[in-house]
């Protein structure tokens, strides 16, 4: 599978504080029971609700609370927001969904998806704002090209361009990228936030047009960066053959291994003193004292 279908943007913002190996506990608050689902994407909204999907299921709860919704034979690949803080994901066939109450309806498929390898062109694995000549205008992208765009009348629209492409999976074009630093690895973190990894593993956080040393990327990272979230100061990866959770602060350099974090994190989603984490079939939060 395309690696950046795996490695699936979270957008998130909170207070600033320092990176804290183990702040609070980790809660199991959702387990998936049947053998044709599993999940790979995760997020949560201010008002501590949260979603969790992937393959076949979408999963909305409160705390332990949750109600599950089928989706045949579709994959949920990423989860984000609108600028009305509206939960908006994507997924394959060109599937768009939009939050409609506390659940999620389908707003945009292709009319007649493909199957086999070839439905791997109609794949969308990421959302955000990354148009710089349209600043107001959501886009969700996805591999050869492909972007999706919400129009003024709030319908979505799918087509191939080269240059958006480019931009929302490498970077702004005219970023300078340090010195010894070729491009490894680019995520968009939000609208004008990004990080950057490099071959000889040195880490850079993008923002307002320049660059802020990160550090170097622990091993584990250094192939295999699942998923990442940012809640302020504050930057989350799973990583490596494991997927393994690190943790790092914007300014610090250095990355700390996340305690007691469950093995095999698919996807991260940071907010508000939270952590939330999916592996293939379990939901997990971990919050700090103060948040809860």
């Amino acid at each position: 599978m395309h690696p950046f279908a795996l490695s699936l943007l979270v957008f998130a913002a909170t207070p600033m504080l320092p990176v804290k190996a183990n702040p609070g506990t980790w809660q199991l608050l959702y387990t998936v029971t049947r053998p044709d689902q599993w999940l790979t994407a995760v997020w949560s909204r201010k008002d501590g609700t949260w979603y969790a999907g992937g393959k076949n299921v979408l999963v909305v709860g409160k705390d332990a609370s949750a109600k599950v919704t089928d989706l045949p034979q579709a994959v949920l690949y990423k989860f984000g927001e609108d600028s009305a803080m509206r939960v908006v994901a994507v997924g394959s066939g060109q599937r768009i969904w939009e939050q409609d109450g506390d659940g999620l309806r389908l707003v945009h498929e292709k009319a007649s998806p493909l199957s086999g390898r070839a439905s791997y062109g109609d794949i969308l694995y990421g959302v955000g704002y990354l148009d710089p000549a349209s600043a107001e205008t959501l886009m969700a992208y996805g591999p050869n090209d492909l972007i999706g765009f919400r129009g003024p009348s709030g319908a979505w629209e799918t087509k191939r361009d080269s240059s958006l492409s480019r931009r929302a999976q490498m970077g702004p074009s005219d970023i300078h990228l340090p010195a010894k630093c070729q491009r490894l690895t680019w995520r968009w973190l939000a609208r004008d936030q990004g990080f950057l990894a490099c071959h000889n593993a040195d880490s850079y956080f993008f923002g307002g047009g320049t660059m802020a040393a990160a550090g170097r990327l622990p091993t584990a990272c250094r192939t295999d960066l699942y998923a990442l979230s940012r809640q302020g100061d504050e930057v989350y990866a799973s990583c490596g053959a494991g997927q393994t959770v690190w943790a790092t602060t914007v300014g610090s350099r250095s990355w700390t291994r996340v305690q007691g974090a469950p093995a095999g994190v698919r996807g991260l989603g940071a907010r508000d003193g939270c952590l939330m984490a999916v592996t293939d079939r379990k939901v997990w939060r971990r919050c700090s004292p103060a948040s809860r």
